[in-house]
Order: structure tokens, then C-alpha cells, then sequence
């Protein structure tokens, strides 16, 4: 009885530390003025003054939407709600296809300079507007265009997450293939934030690489809400998929820590730690490099600055950026302030 009262009480705060330790985040640079594209596949709310997206559609399964923020047309307190001046047609629209979509994500990379785009896939228990900031918070660091992959988990709900998360994995599959076979020679970098890791890793197993049609220049597994036992066993599977793959972990984590204790309490065996937790590094592959970003204290936030840092040196160890990066002796990068 004490067990089950433990997991109720756990499964009813694990949603709220999740809403409220995303509040703790990198430093946000200047705003720049690259937009924000997003896929959902959650239905359209009716709102005056911006585009907004409520609960996951299952039917019909190819049902997606594509669109695009820009960011400067939001307003200065991050709700990534537009100005009250400025008509959502303007500064919020979606497309009618994945190839008008395309075309405008095309001309944003052009404009950016780097030849770099970035597929985000935000975690559990948020809603749409709460995954727009994380795209943009993370658009602020990288200055390269984020498509935000939106699926539909349902606000503050752990546990609804959890079965929403396989409905969407078929209409990921399908935008991936999308993409790859749209951008041959941009590079992509896939970043996942909690659960939305197990899309991506699903993803990387259920297509070969000569499928996909490309290398993907870096796969970012971010404090995955994922079994490591299983994990380890697809990480040679990942091998032709990606130039580079980076598993950044956090042991000071809330969520992904109470996610472990979950586990322990409901089967103490069979099951392996939070992938997010993960101490030991991937010494036999050399395109795994773990990241310990403990020390930042950065709640359950992603770490922005830290992707930043990577792709900007594109090296495992940044000689300069927003952070100092120390080898231990496990093999682990360790992110520290500077």
C-alpha cells in the first residue's frame, strides 16, 4: 500500500517538476530573427491572437501540420504570443504541404550562413506554446533555424504522455524521411529533450541509413528518459546514421531522477538506469562522446549553450565557447562554467 501511494503521489509531481524545472534555463542571448518552424500533430485551437495546437490527433495517422513563428514578431516576455499590433497572419501562419514549408526553411538557412538546420523534439507533458519557447531558446544559442517536432503530449501528464508518444511515431518516420531526402547538402542536427528522445532512437532503428539517403551530422540524445540497458544495445545500429552522436547527461536532474526512482520502486530488476543519469561513458565508439552538464545546474531545461558550443567547434573539446569542457577519467566531458 505504501508503494502504490508512493507512485501515485510520484506520478501526480513528475508532470509539475517537469513544467517547473523548465523555468530554470541557459542565459538567453540577444534575440535574432530567425523564425521558428514547427510540425504538430495536435488539433488547431481557435485563439485571437496566435496560432495554438491542443490535443493529439490519432486519425487520420498521416494528420500533421506544418508552420512558422517568427520570433520577431513576439513579444519580449517569451510567451511567444504576438504583438497585440501585430495580426497572427503575419508573424504566425501554417502551410498547406511539407514543401512550402521546405521552401521558406530553405531560404532561413540560407540566411543564416551556416548551412545548418536543427530538428527539436521537445519532451513530455508540455503543451505547444510551452515547446515554441524551448525551439526559441534553443534558436537564440544555435542562430541556426529549428524545426520543432511537436507531438502530442499531453499537458502536466506523465503517464498520457507515455501512450501518446508511440502514436506519433510513424508521422515523425515520415517528416525525418522528408527532410533528409529534401536538404542533401545542409547539415542536419537531430536534438531530443527527455522522452521525445525515444521518437528519434526509434527513428535510427526502424529505417537503415542507405534508406534515410544521408548522414546526419550530430543526433543529440538530451537527458533521455530512456532505458541505458536497451539503449546500449541500439547504439551500433546509430553507427551509419550519424557523423556525431552526444548523449548529454545530468545527475542532478529532478525529472529524470524521479523517473529512475519510479522504476526501482515498480520493478527493482528489469530495468537499467535513466539513460539521462548514464555515469559511464561509451568508450568501445568513438561517436559517442557523453557530456556531463551537472555542474550548470540546469534543472530539466535543455542545454542550449552546450549544443551551441558543439556545433560551433564541432570537436569533443571546444577550445573556446560558453563553457570549459574538462576530460575525466571515465571519458566523460564535464560542461563547467567558465
Amino acid at each position: 500500500m505504501r508503494i502504490a501511494l508512493l507512485l501515485i503521489v510520484s506520478l501526480i509531481w513528475l508532470p509539475v517538476a517537469s513544467v517547473r524545472a523548465a523555468e530554470g534555463t541557459d542565459s538567453v542571448e540577444a534575440p535574432n530573427h530567425a523564425p521558428v518552424f514547427f510540425v504538430t500533430d495536435r488539433g488547431q485551437r481557435a485563439r485571437r491572437s496566435s496560432l495554438d495546437f491542443g490535443a493529439q490527433i490519432n486519425d487520420p495517422l498521416d494528420c500533421i501540420t506544418y508552420g512558422v513563428i517568427d520570433l520577431a514578431a513576439t513579444d519580449a516576455s517569451e510567451t511567444g504570443v504576438s504583438k497585440a499590433n501585430d495580426p497572427p497572419g503575419r508573424s504566425e501562419r501554417t502551410y498547406p504541404d511539407f514543401q512550402q514549408l521546405a521552401g521558406d526553411l530553405h531560404s532561413a538557412v540560407d540566411k543564416s550562413g551556416q548551412s545548418c538546420l536543427i530538428i527539436f523534439v521537445h519532451g513530455c507533458c508540455i503543451s505547444f506554446r510551452e515547446g515554441v519557447k524551448q525551439a526559441k531558446r534553443l534558436c537564440q544559442k544555435v542562430r541556426a533555424p529549428v524545426v520543432l517536432y511537436d507531438w502530442g503530449s499531453p499537458f502536466a501528464s506523465y503517464s498520457g504522455s507515455l501512450l501518446a508518444c508511440p502514436l506519433s511515431q510513424e508521422r515523425f518516420n515520415s517528416f525525418m524521411m522528408a527532410v533528409a531526402h529534401q536538404f542533401t547538402n545542409e547539415r542536419i542536427v537531430v536534438v531530443g529533450l527527455s522522452m521525445g528522445n525515444i521518437l528519434i532512437d526509434n527513428f535510427l532503428l526502424q529505417h537503415r541509413p542507405e534508406e534515410v539517403g544521408r548522414i546526419f551530422d550530430q543526433v543529440v540524445f538530451a537527458r533521455a528518459d530512456m532505458d541505458s540497458i536497451a539503449f546500449r544495445s541500439h547504439l551500433p545500429k546509430f553507427a551509419g546514421h550519424a557523423r556525431r552522436i552526444f548523449i548529454y547527461i545530468d545527475n542532478r536532474d529532478p525529472v529524470i531522477n524521479l523517473s529512475h526512482f519510479l522504476r526501482c520502486l515498480a520493478s527493482p530488476i528489469v530495468h537499467g538506469d535513466r539513460v539521462g543519469r548514464l555515469t559511464t561513458a561509451f568508450n568501445g565508439d568513438q561517436q559517442v562522446q557523453v557530456v556531463d552538464v551537472s555542474p550548470l545546474h540546469l534543472n530539466h531545461d535543455l542545454p542550449s549553450g552546450v549544443i551551441s558550443d558543439m556545433l560551433a567547434c564541432d570537436r569533443s573539446h571546444p577550445g573556446a565557447g560558453q563553457y570549459r569542457y574538462v576530460e575525466l577519467s571515465n571519458g566523460i566531458l564535464q560542461a563547467q562554467s567558465r
